[in-house]
Formats: C-alpha cells, sequence, structure tokens
C-alpha cells in the first residue's frame, strides 16, 4: 500500500456511512407502547363479546363487518363483500330457533395496536324442516382491523 493514510481513511468514512444507515434503520422500528396495545386488547375483547350478542339481529351483526371482508364457510363458496355476507345471514337469522353462540379461546393484537385476531369455538343451532332442533359445534378464527374513529370491524372469517 502506498498510502496507508487514504487506506484508512476509506475504511472509516465506509464504516461511518453504513453505521448511520444501521441507526436510521433502527429508528424506523415502531416503538412498541404497552399501554396502547393493552388499551386495543380491551376493546377488541368487547368488541368481540358485543358482536357474539348479537344475532340474530341481522343489523347490529353486520355492523361488526367490513366491507372488504372476505368469510370462509365450511362447505359453502368464499365471501368477499359485507354484502354477500349479508344474503348469508339474511337467510340463517330466519331459520326456527336459530342461535350463535361462540367462546373465544384467545384474542390478542398487533403490537401497533392496529390488527387482531380471535379463534375458539362456535355452536350455531336451529330447527330443522320437521321442527327437530339441530346443533352443530366447530372452530372460528376472526381477524379484525381497527378502524380511524377506534371502533374494530372483521376483515377476514373463517369457519371451520
Amino acid at each position: 500500500m502506498k498510502n496507508p493514510l487514504l487506506v484508512v481513511s476509506l475504511v472509516l468514512l465506509l464504516c461511518f456511512t453504513f453505521g448511520c444507515k444501521q441507526a436510521k434503520e433502527r429508528a424506523k422500528e415502531p416503538v412498541l407502547d404497552i399501554e396502547a396495545k393493552t388499551e386495543a386488547l380491551r376493546t377488541l375483547r368487547e368488541t368481540d363479546k358485543s358482536w357474539s350478542q348479537s344475532a340474530p339481529d341481522l343489523e347490529a351483526y353486520m355492523s361488526f363487518i367490513a366491507a372488504d371482508v372476505v368469510w370462509f364457510f365450511c362447505n359453502y363458496p368464499p365471501m368477499t363483500s359485507s354484502n354477500e355476507v349479508r344474503s348469508f345471514f339474511k337467510e340463517e337469522f330466519k331459520e326456527p330457533g336459530y342461535s350463535l353462540t361462540w367462546t373465544p379461546d384467545r384474542i390478542d393484537v398487533s403490537d401497533a395496536g392496529d390488527m387482531g385476531y380471535a379463534y375458539g369455538s362456535y355452536k350455531l343451532s336451529y330447527k330443522d324442516p320437521s321442527g327437530l332442533p339441530v346443533e352443530k359445534k366447530s372452530h372460528y378464527a376472526t381477524f379484525w382491523r381497527k378502524q380511524r374513529g377506534g371502533g374494530w370491524k372483521v376483515v377476514l372469517e373463517a369457519d371451520y
């Protein structure tokens, strides 16, 4: 090496440049706000409970569902809008003796507090055409998105 000072200067310049870049990248990482996450989790739990008590009132039930929802219900084609979900439940809720209840096993929210999920088991009851009671038990997973006003809406539902 003819000029060690030039080499050392270049190495220091490179270290400084990449070191600053890493510091900027670290600064972009979101800071976890425990209080905000706790509050988001509390409101999501309340919302899920309210939603579970809304069936078979179609308007109340639908008020928790986003317009762009995607809904997977076993043995049915996927529904990709709240209008399709409304049409489905409009008929379901008319069934004599209709009851839909669920119990979440877990509810959680993202660190940012803007997305959440719940999963657990549900029970669907109604009467068949001959008047005999029918009861179906299964599992579900619900994904929620926090709205601008602070409320929560279902954006993905999978019943299996």
